[in-house]
C-alpha cells in the first residue's frame, strides 16, 4: 500500500466527510420508504426494515469506495462492495456470495435441542471470562437456530418495491448499471425471504447484535407471530451513546425487550429505533465493573520514560459503510505513522480482527482489560469497546479526535472531562498537533472525572437480569 502525501490525506479526509453527508441522505431516503411501507405491512413484516442495514452497507459503500484513493482488491461479500464495483457495478455470482450463509458446519444436536423452549440467535454477548458460567448455561439451555428465511407478507410485491427503491437510489446518487444492481438485489432479497409463514414452536428468542442479518430475520419471524424477542447489546456501554443510524435501525430495535448496559439512556438525532421495544432493561458490564475506578482525580506525569499503549481500531479493507464508521485504510495508516513517529516506544494493542503492520515495532495481543494496568498512558483515536474499558480505569488517557464516530453530545462532553481530549484539524500539520498535545500532557497536571461512567455501564441490580427475562420467554 502506497504512502499518502499530505495533500492526498486531506483529499481522503474531505471524501470521508462528503461520504458521511451522502450516507445520511441515503438513510433519510430509506427511512421515508420504510415508514411508507409500514403503513401496509407494519414495522416487522417490512422488507425495507429487514434489509435496512444491508441497503445502507451497499449504497453508502458505493458512495465511499468510488472516492477511495487506493483500491483494496476484489475480496468482497455482498452487500459490501469493492472500488471496481462502486465505479462500475457488475452482476454478483449468487453461488459465491449468497450460498455461504447456510453452508456452515452443522451444530451438535445438543446445541439445537436445548433444555428450555427458547431460541437463540447469533453473537449473544456474554463475557468469556467474567460470565463464563452464564455463557455455558445459556448454550446448554437454549436452542440455537440454523440459517433461516424471513417471512414477508405479499412477498412478490415487496420484492418489487425493493427493485424500485434500488432504481430510485441509483438515479438520485448517479450510480451506473441500474438494472444489474436491481438484479443483484432481487437475488439477495429472494435468498433470505419466504412467502411461507412457518409456525414457531419456541416461546421466545434471544439475539445479539441486530446488525446480523440472521438475527434480524429471526427477530422479524418471532415478532410477526407475537412471540417475545430479547435483544442484547454489546460493547460494555449503553449503545444509546452513539448518534449513528446503525443504532437506530439495528442495535436498539428489532426486539420487544432490549437488554442494554447501564441505567442511563441518551438520545440523538439518528439513533431512534425503527420500532421501539416494549421495555428496556439495564444490565451491568462485569468487565467495566471490575476495572472501574470512579470519581475525580488529578494526575501529573513525572519526568522519565513512560509506557504508552496505543489502542487503534481495525483496518476495514472493503468492509466499509457509512456514516462515521471508518477511514479508508491508507488514510488511517497515514495518521498512525504520524502518531507513532511521536511515540516511537509505544506499544500497539493488536485488535483481534486486524493483523499488525510492519511499522508496528512493539505489540501486545492480550485482552485490553488484562494488559492496560501495565502501562502509564493509554492512547485512543476511536471510540469502541476498548475506549470504554480505557476510560473506566484510573489510567491517564489521551484521546485524539480525528473525526471518526459520532457520539451523542452529552456523552462527548463527559468524554472530554475524562480524557486529555485533542481535536485534530486535518488541514493543519498533523505532526505539530500531535507533538503539542503530548507536550501538554507530559508537562501539565490534569484533572479527570469518570464518575459519569457507572450509569452508562453499571446498574444497581445485584445480578444480571438475563435469567429472569429468559424464564419469562420460556412461558
Amino acid at each position: 500500500m502506497f504512502k499518502l502525501s499530505h495533500k492526498e490525506a486531506i483529499q481522503a479526509f474531505r471524501s470521508y466527510e462528503l461520504a458521511n453527508s451522502l450516507s445520511l441522505e441515503i438513510y433519510d431516503y430509506l427511512l421515508s420508504a420504510y415508514n411508507e411501507l409500514s403503513q401496509h405491512y407494519g414495522p416487522y413484516g417490512n422488507i425495507i426494515g429487514l434489509f435496512f442495514h444491508d441497503l445502507m452497507i451497499h449504497f453508502s459503500g458505493i458512495i465511499i469506495q468510488r472516492e477511495f484513493i487506493w483500491n483494496y482488491g476484489e475480496d468482497i461479500a455482498f452487500p459490501f462492495v469493492s472500488k471496481n464495483y462502486a465505479l462500475q457495478p457488475f452482476l454478483i455470482d449468487s453461488d459465491q456470495y449468497f450460498g455461504h450463509s447456510n453452508k456452515s458446519e452443522p451444530l451438535p444436536m445438543w446445541r439445537t435441542k436445548g433444555i428450555i423452549s427458547v431460541a437463540a440467535g447469533n453473537g449473544v454477548p456474554f463475557s468469556a471470562t467474567e460470565e463464563r458460567l452464564l455463557r455455558g448455561c445459556f448454550s446448554l439451555f437454549t436452542r440455537h437456530q440454523p440459517f433461516t428465511k424471513a417471512y414477508l407478507p405479499d412477498r412478490r410485491r415487496q420484492l418489487k418495491r425493493v427493485s424500485t427503491l434500488v432504481g430510485e437510489i441509483t438515479t438520485k446518487f448517479d450510480i451506473p448499471q441500474k438494472e444489474l444492481l436491481a438484479q443483484n438485489w432481487r437475488s439477495y432479497a429472494g435468498h433470505h425471504t419466504s412467502a411461507n409463514r412457518v409456525s414457531i414452536k419456541e416461546g421466545g428468542l434471544v439475539v445479539g447484535s441486530r446488525a446480523s442479518l440472521q438475527n434480524r430475520k429471526l427477530a422479524i419471524n418471532f415478532l410477526q407471530q407475537g412471540r417475545p424477542v430479547m435483544g442484547m447489546t454489546h460493547g460494555e456501554i449503553t449503545n444509546s451513546i452513539f448518534d449513528e443510524p446503525l443504532f437506530g435501525y439495528a442495535e436498539l430495535g428489532f426486539c420487544s425487550t432490549l437488554i442494554d448496559y447501564g441505567s442511563k439512556r441518551v438520545s440523538g438525532r439518528y439513533n431512534s429505533p425503527l420500532a421501539k421495544p416494549v421495555s428496556v432493561i439495564g444490565r451491568t458490564s462485569p468487565t467495566v465493573k471490575k476495572l472501574y475506578k470512579g470519581g475525580e482525580s488529578a494526575f501529573a506525569l513525572r519526568k522519565g520514560k513512560k509506557r504508552f499503549l496505543y489502542v487503534p481500531t481495525i483496518y476495514n479493507g472493503n468492509f466499509h459503510y457509512g456514516p462515521y464508521r471508518g477511514f479508508e485504510d491508507s488514510l488511517y495508516i497515514a495518521w498512525q505513522e504520524q502518531l507513532l513517529a511521536a511515540l516511537p516506544d509505544a506499544t500497539i494493542k493488536v485488535h483481534p480482527k486486524s493483523a499488525p503492520l510492519a511499522f508496528w515495532k512493539k505489540i501486545d495481543s492480550r485482552p485490553l482489560e488484562i494488559c492496560l494496568c501495565q502501562y502509564d498512558v493509554l492512547v485512543l483515536d476511536y471510540y469502541s469497546t476498548g475506549a470504554t474499558l480505557a476510560i473506566s480505569s484510573d489510567k491517564p488517557v489521551i484521546f485524539f479526535d480525528i473525526g471518526l464516530r459520532n457520539l451523542v453530545s452529552v456523552y462527548k462532553d463527559f468524554l472530554r472531562r475524562r480524557c486529555h481530549y485533542v481535536d485534530i484539524d486535518w488541514g493543519q500539520d498533523l505532526q505539530e498537533q500531535i507533538d503539542e498535545a503530548l507536550s501538554k500532557l507530559m508537562m501539565s497536571s490534569i484533572t479527570w472525572d469518570n464518575s459519569f461512567l457507572d450509569s452508562f455501564s453499571i446498574t444497581s441490580q445485584p445480578a444480571t437480569p438475563v435469567w429472569r427475562e429468559l424464564l419469562k420467554l420460556r412461558s
